[in-house]
């Protein structure tokens, strides 16, 4: 039987119609918050029912990569579940930046440190392509010239899965945009995007860990803020830099509460089905090289993925040292709220580590320890490069900087 969504018309066959200073380096031992823990190793493939498995694992070696990936998908219940025949099947990668030119600001490769890197794209493609996919679609906003350029490996992994490339930013290739509505919304009732998402029956976001200057951290679940078009998005800003989900009408004084529950109510209207973080090798301090003192590469060396979008990015704030519990405008959420509980308020997932059982290793094998940005009064524009304020809070809100 497929999958239904609060909010979403039932089919009776499918629901494919509806619609981030070397000090940063230094060891620390991470919490693990009394979690679950599943007593199986690391390099268990057995079929289970864990929530998330998590993985260490060292470089993006096709092979190990591969076999690796595979067990970690049979702890959580098999990728089975997930994919039947025939299924239409959309891959959210994180292209932030759009550009290579990030590579000269970072010193290292983009894969290696700010985008979803292409060997894990690869992977997960082979896989839901032998479990039956009919149509596999490669999705992100923009990034048609990183997906082109010979450097990197995005072309080869899209093509290596027979699977097709299109651009959220735009309406093509359908002759116009789809909406989703948002079942209990906090500041959109609905979203205009491009209409694969409403003709697709699973939904994957492959997303990098990283910490987030505005909203905290970055890993699955705001990896759909590139989900919508930037041109009908961005608010007062233009340029299509997606200013209008940062701020009421482009607002960026108002992120700090906006945009957290923004990204609640993106995941109400295109809910993940597998999410899958990328933390092998990415960097420290913010999301990309326009973020004041960053740190890359990051080799975090972790992998996680599983079928609750709140629980694997819950987990993957625990393996970066951070608490998902921790309350608004604390701990990585240095100028924003806390947007896992507030998907948590919206019953869209529970973040507390506790009810959580977790396949393969656990956060405190992981002696890295993420540091949030710094609070900083300005941050450096994603599009036109001037500085502008990004911080204020919610009239309602209680909480001080």
């Amino acid at each position: 039987m497929k999958k239904t969504y609060p909010g979403k018309p039932e089919k009776t066959v499918s629901r494919r119609q509806f619609i981030y200073t070397g000090a940063a380096g230094a060891a620390a031992l991470l919490t693990s918050c009394g979690k679950k823990s599943n007593p199986s190793g690391p390099d268990n493939g057995a079929l289970g029912n864990a929530d998330v498995a998590l993985r260490k694992i060292t470089d993006y070696s096709y092979s190990s990569l591969k076999r690796t990936i595979e067990n970690m998908l049979n702890n959580i219940g098999g990728i089975s579940g997930i994919i039947q025949s025939g299924d239409k099947v959309a891959m959210k990668i994180n292209l932030t930046g759009g550009d290579p030119w990030v590579e000269n600001q970072m010193g290292c490769r983009a894969e290696d440190s700010i985008w979803t890197h292409s060997a894990v794209i690869r992977v997960i493609g082979e896989l839901v392509r032998d479990a039956g996919a009919g149509q596999i679609t490669v999705v992100e906003s923009g990034g048609e010239g990183v997906i082109q350029d010979p450097r990197f490996g995005y072309l080869a992994a899209i093509s290596a899965v027979g699977a097709r490339y299109i651009n959220l930013n735009g309406s093509a290739p359908y002759s116009g945009y789809a909406t989703l509505p948002v079942p209990d919304p906090y500041n959109f009732t609905e979203f205009r995007v491009n209409a694969v998402l409403s003709e697709i029956d699973t939904y994957i976001s492959i997303a990098k860990m990283k910490c987030h200057y505005t909203a905290g951290i970055t890993l699955s679940m705001k990896n759909n803020v590139g989900m919508v078009p930037g041109n009908l998005y961005s608010g007062s800003g233009g340029g299509g830099t997606r200013w209008g989900l940062h701020g009421p009408g482009g607002d960026l004084t108002a992120s700090g509460w906006h945009l957290p529950r923004t990204i609640v109510d993106l995941n109400q209207a295109r809910p993940v089905d597998l999410a899958v973080i990328d933390g092998i090798s990415t960097m420290d301090k913010g999301e990309g090289s326009w973020v004041p003192h960053f740190v890359a590469p990051y080799r975090a060396q972790a992998l996680l993925i599983g079928k609750d979008a709140v629980k694997t990015d819950a987990i993957g704030m625990q393996v970066m040292g951070f608490d998902p519990l921790s309350a608004h405008y604390s701990g990585p959420f240095v100028i924003s709220e806390n947007w896992l509980l507030r998907a948590n308020e919206k019953n869209v997932g529970n973040p507390d580590p506790s009810g959580i059982e977790i396949a393969g290793n656990q956060p405190d094998e992981f002696p890295l320890q993420f540091h949030a940005c710094d609070k900083n009064p300005d941050v450096v524009g994603k599009s036109n490069r001037h500085l502008i304020p990004y911080f204020g809070q919610h009239p309602d809100d209680q909480y001080r900087l």
